[in-house]
């Protein structure tokens, strides 16, 4: 999958930043081993650590629980998940 922004607008932890690009880069198993329990949890990281298991089901052709993960996020506010959102689920589309 390619890069498709630079930066989350909001500010989460660097791991976290490294576990999207990570995830951006194909590389799933690393990806979610960045991330912490608590991400899930947390109101600033929970939609970041979303994309991050969103994108790692999607490079584990888990599409059903990629869709399910990624979807609620096409309407957040932060225009970089949004449209990590929108481009995986773009590629559930086109891998069918």
């Amino acid at each position: 999958m390619s890069k498709v922004w630079p930066r989350p607008e909001r500010l989460i932890p660097p791991r976290l930043v490294a576990a999207l690009e990570a995830a951006q880069d194909g590389r799933s198993e690393q990806a979610v081993g960045l991330l912490h329990e608590s991400d899930r949890d947390d109101a600033l990281t929970r939609d970041a650590a979303t994309v991050v298991r969103g994108l790692a089901a999607l490079e584990e052709d888990r599409q059903e629980t990629a869709r399910r993960l990624l979807r609620p996020l096409l309407q957040r506010a932060d225009p970089a998940l949004a449209l990590q959102a929108t481009f995986g689920l773009v590629e559930i589309h086109v891998r069918k």
